[in-house]
């Protein structure tokens, strides 16, 4: 349950408001590993999904009346965005409910066009209080389907605003952007900027480590210890997005930094979850986007310290399967039902730890099966006659797809 609790708060933060998510594509074998999975519920992605957002102004009130809704009276002071001929400055808007609203009071409202011919030219979906300077930010920000480097610019002048509304919205939009795809910016990252920031104890822990990863790949060698303090040693209160600063930190100290997180995290058996799973995942951003950064090796035997933690042990081994470790073969088969291994979670990735190995294509010219395949298919064979329910839950949605040069597994 601790687990289910904390993977929600890591991936799915509290949204403000209601916002209907763009479907991803589920996670697979190869997909990259991210920070965060889901669209963010902010001002740019809300407007991303209707025809018209507007600035408006609370002006006459209507009675109540017993065949409608309260309603009340708006005037459009600007047009973020909308056709002309669907709405115009000066245009005063009937919006069911709010009746609460002050005069002169401003909000954003968003809606979408109706087909030609229809009553209303505008269908009204959503209202919220919002200030004048907020408005301008939300108008001029860039859409999300711009270039990084123009949101991240954009997006990182805006986080420590004066205005609630734009810092945090500006915060989100940040938090969002994956790690792959702030590595290019680094000469564009304001450092001195990030520095002031880390240095000020004022600055809440998810944005403090969301601003260590923009230092690691924007600073040099003088800022690991700055890193360093930001990590610090593991807590028990929960800290969003520690994995962010740890990848900020890894990235500048390298096999140093993370022979530190082996120690306090891996290692450390009294370190609360949230912050061994923290370091877990920083290992699979290296691992993915930083080729060569920290060996192969060594990323590997950092991950197989935590074989040893049943209530991590499953997605180890899924992590191990994507990493191609198949050093850790017998380890895993003699893990296999012997408690505190024996949940289901655990049997069923081994399983598919096999199946993964079992199908590895050779990378030798001769094509010879490799000694590692020919024992995964016998181990599978095996415990197909010791637990034939778990390797057929394990097989039935898990495929492989192949690639020019690898094979894509999917569970």
């Amino acid at each position: 349950m601790l687990r289910i609790v904390i993977f929600a708060a890591m991936f799915f933060p509290i949204a403000t408001t209601q916002c209907v998510a763009k479907k991803r594509e589920p996670l697979t074998w190869e997909r990259d590993p991210q920070l965060c999975y889901s669209d963010p519920d902010t001002f740019g992605y809300r407007l991303s999904y209707y025809d018209v957002a507007v600035l408006v102004r609370a002006t006459d009130g209507v009675p109540d009346q017993s065949d409608q809704p309260a309603s009340r009276q708006f005037e459009v002071v600007k047009v973020a965005k909308g056709d002309k001929a669907l709405v115009s400055t000066g245009d005063r808007i009937m919006v069911p409910g709010r009746r609460e609203a002050k005069d002169g009071q401003l909000f954003l409202l968003v809606g979408g066009a109706n087909e030609k011919g229809a009553k209303e030219k505008i269908t009204w979906y959503g209202i919220v209080s919002v200030t004048s300077p907020c408005f301008e930010y939300i108008a001029a920000a860039p859409a999300p389907d711009r270039p990084p480097r123009e949101r991240i610019a954009y997006f990182v002048g805006h986080t420590e605003s004066t205005d609630p509304q734009i810092r945090d919205d500006a915060f989100s939009e940040l938090a969002y952007i994956q790690y792959e795809e702030f590595l290019p910016l680094a000469k564009d990252l304001p450092a001195e900027k990030l520095r002031t920031w880390l240095a000020d104890p004022g600055i809440a822990d998810q944005r403090r480590n969301l601003y260590a990863l923009m230092l690691g790949i924007a600073g040099d060698e003088q800022d690991i210890d700055l890193l360093l303090k930001t990590i610090g040693e593991p807590r028990e209160a929960f800290r969003e997005r520690l994995d962010a600063a740890m990848v900020g930190y890894l990235h500048l100290s390298g096999e140093k930094g993370l022979d530190y997180l082996e120690q306090t995290r891996l290692k450390n058996q009294k370190a609360p979850f949230a912050e061994t799973y923290a370091a877990m995942q920083a290992i699979r951003l290296m691992w993915r986007h930083e080729p060569g950064k920290i060996r192969n090796e060594k990323l590997q035997e950092s991950m197989r310290l935590l074989l040893d933690n049943p209530d991590l042990a499953d997605l180890v081994i899924y992590d191990l399967a994507r990493f191609k470790d198949w050093s850790v073969q017998d380890r895993v088969m003699e893990m296999y039902g012997v408690p505190p291994n024996n949940s289901r979670p655990i049997k069923r990735a081994i399983v598919r730890y096999l199946l993964v190995c079992a199908y590895d294509p050779p990378n030798n010219a001769a094509g010879a099966v490799p000694e590692h395949m020919e024992k995964a298919k016998r181990n599978l064979a095996n415990l197909r006659k010791r637990d034939p329910k778990t390797v057929n839950e394990a097989e039935k949605f898990f495929y492989l797809a192949p690639k020019p040069s690898n094979s894509q597994v999917t569970p």
